[in-house]
């Protein structure tokens, strides 16, 4: 019987006992028994740390993500992700949609959120609520084409994080350092991705199709 199977708060309970005593007793039903057991805290670390590292073994494949999207009428852009579409707005300084940056900023704080309680999940933390804020400021001189004294993105992005737990700090601080190395937006943001830009120029008489690699 994987102990995957069981509650995550049931491991965390029987982890909080285990601190008081030499041995963490379980009780697990397989089929119609019903099977006790008792385990040194040790030992049942290590089976929940071999379960969750079997479970992931079979994740190791390659993930593919691709977003398309088109203009509208009203000068928005209409993104399509697996089955999920939003809409951001073209125009510089508008309000009806969220732009490109927010955007941005959104999938850096979901992405370390998801990291957050992942790693959680690992570390037996229970994390009762989880608030991320990202911002960061951009000069849109150079957005706009009047300077190129400064860089065309935010000049820094600041990332606050606010945690709900019983967890002590240090475990706390951990966890943050962990989610920050792992999640995948945080390390396409501070690290350099190669980046391929494909054009492709549709004609009522032909179509031209150029391509060429940016790298950075």
């Amino acid at each position: 019987m994987p102990f995957s199977n069981l509650r995550f708060n049931t491991l965390k309970q029987s982890h909080r006992r285990s601190t008081r005593c030499a041995g963490v007793k379980l009780m697990f039903h397989y089929g119609k028994q019903k099977i006790r057991t008792a385990l040194p805290h040790h030992d049942l670390m290590q089976i929940l740390h071999d379960e969750l590292i079997a479970e992931k073994s079979q994740l190791m494949s390659t993930i593919h993500y691709l977003a398309n999207g088109q203009t509208n009428a009203d000068h928005s852009f209409t993104v399509t992700a697996g089955q999920y579409t939003v809409t951001t707005s073209l125009s510089a300084g508008s309000k009806t949609h969220p732009d490109p940056n927010e955007l941005l900023l959104a999938a850096y704080a979901a992405s370390f959120a998801q990291l957050l309680y992942l790693v959680a999940e690992e570390q037996l933390i229970e994390l009762k609520q989880v608030h991320v804020k990202a911002g960061g400021e951009l000069n849109p001189a150079w957005f706009l084409g009047l300077s190129k004294t400064d860089r065309a993105g935010l000049q820094k992005i600041q990332l606050t994080v606010r945690l709900s737990s019983n967890a002590s700090p240090e475990e706390l601080v951990n966890l943050l350092q962990t989610a920050r190395n792992r999640s995948p937006v945080a390390d396409n943001l501070i690290n350099p991705t190669p980046t391929a830009f494909t054009l492709d120029l549709q004609e009522d008489i032909c179509r031209l199709k150029a391509e060429y690699a940016l790298e950075g």
